[in-house]
């Protein structure tokens, strides 16, 4: 009778150790086991620090724009990034260069394509360039929902005079989408550092012309002209400002487009 009880004692501690291992997982109907015990991840994938948080869609809150802050990044829109066509276009990360009341200036974190200043070899201002149209038109219509377009302003590029050469620089535009100009340029970014910008695994796979330093930054356009109208500005790889510019035609420079968001069109 002894051991019998034994055994019965025994086969009951069994028991209760695999009822007590089966705490804290649950089995879901596809078989697959999920730890509810675990801290719940969060879906944000941020660049920076980032005051906006996205589902598990990546779908922005627009509501939330209103409180980031200069300095802070926020995801808006959509473009290839990865260079993984089968997965979709990626989330587009943006750095807060400037917030007033109603509105926000953003300007993207990464160089997000590779295009020609102009793509003709012909005197060209802001105002005439084919890059400007190629971001009103096929940038623009690309990387925006119409619920995101819907909150782009469309605001007066001023025509920006270059600091070192008195060269036409065309007149003030209306504009979605544009590039800064060098004053913005030196006036957003406190330091080279600080403009220096690394370029996507698309642009880089798929411009072949894209000069890339040590660091992995590549030279960006800007839209104030050069030392005459057929060169364009950009920043150099290592941040600072190229006053004197590039030939138009020139396929190495990158681009990150900024955007005016209207906050209240929320």
């Amino acid at each position: 009778m002894g051991t019998l009880k034994k055994r019965i004692g025994f086969l009951l501690v069994c028991l209760l150790a695999v009822v007590l291992s089966a705490c804290g997982k649950e089995t879901v109907t596809n078989g697959i086991e999920q730890d509810v015990s675990a801290e719940p991840k969060s879906s944000v994938s941020s660049i920076q620090e980032t005051d906006t948080e996205m589902d598990s869609e990546h779908e922005i809150d627009l509501s939330q724009l209103s409180s980031v802050d200069v300095g802070g990044t926020v995801y808006f829109g959509s473009y290839e990034q990865n260079n993984n066509l089968l997965d979709g276009a990626e989330q587009i990360a943006w750095l807060v260069l400037e917030k007033e009341e109603d509105r926000l200036l953003l300007i993207s974190q990464y160089a997000l394509d590779c295009q020609p200043y102009h793509t003709e070899e012909e005197d060209v201002t802001w105002e005439t360039c084919s890059l400007r149209a190629w971001l009103n038109s096929s940038f623009f219509d690309t990387a925006f929902s119409e619920e995101e377009k819907a909150v782009i302003n469309v605001t007066t590029v001023t025509a920006d005079v270059n600091p070192e050469y008195d060269t036409d620089n065309g007149q003030d535009t209306k504009d979605s989408v544009f590039l800064l100009s060098i004053p913005e340029a030196e006036r957003y970014f406190d330091s080279d550092e600080l403009r220096q910008c690394s370029l996507t695994e698309y642009v880089e796979a798929n411009s072949q012309e894209v000069i890339v330093n040590d660091a992995g930054n590549s030279k960006w356009w800007l839209r104030t002209s050069g030392k005459s109208n057929l060169c364009g500005t950009t920043v150099f790889s290592g941040g600072s400002v190229n006053y004197s510019g590039y030939d138009v035609r020139d396929i190495s420079g990158t681009v990150r487009p900024s955007v005016w968001i209207d906050l209240n069109k929320q």
